[in-house]
């Protein structure tokens, strides 16, 4: 499941990204590429930590903390 969301986000990334870098080839007057790079600035100063890690990996440590949690009941309820 992570792997998915993470192939299917990369894909739509890399199309927006494409189309944007077009646009701001185009028409550099619209500045594009400046208010990306301001509204990222400004969301890595609210979320420094957040900004750095990529999905993939919080969704592979959630999903890894569930098998574990799982695994854990499974054993309790055997040994008891």
């Amino acid at each position: 499941m992570s792997a998915k969301y993470s192939q299917h986000y990369l894909k739509n990334y890399g199309v927006t990204a494409s189309v944007r870098n077009r646009i701001a080839e185009l028409c550099p007057e619209a500045q594009l590429l400046e208010i990306e790079h301001k509204a990222l600035d400004k969301i890595a100063g609210r979320y420094p930590f957040l900004s750095k890690v990529p999905t993939l990996y919080l969704w592979v440590a959630l999903h890894s903390s569930i098998c574990v949690i799982g695994a854990l009941c499974i054993l309790l309820a055997v040994f008891q």
